[in-house]
């Protein structure tokens, strides 16, 4: 099923609008002097794994590739758990560029 014109036109108006909202956030983010490396935990690691492992798991709801396995949603959530929410959906918006 191949996707109508304006269902595509919407699509890259939302994407267009998210890369412009990442480098806002990365703009007004300090720059990489000032911030100092997140140290990657083993909770924050296995929290990681239980999310990628939900992304594509047909337990959750049945969302799998649909709504968690995009990366602006992965970049959100891995942001929240890392403690840098702005950083993921900056990264997610950047990512998902790409797979449009």
């Amino acid at each position: 099923m191949r996707p109508k014109r304006r269902q595509v036109g919407i699509a890259m108006a939302i994407s267009l609008l998210l890369l412009v909202a990442s480098y806002a956030l990365v703009k007004a983010a300090p720059t990489r002097q000032e911030v100092d490396a997140t140290p990657v935990s083993i909770p924050m690691a296995v929290i990681i794994g239980l999310l990628y492992y939900l992304s594509l798991s047909p337990w959750f709801a049945h969302l799998d590739f649909t709504v968690l396995y995009r990366p602006l949603v992965a970049g959100t959530l891995v942001g929240l758990v890392m403690g840098r929410p702005g950083e993921g959906v900056a990264i997610g918006a950047n990512i998902n560029v790409l797979y449009l």
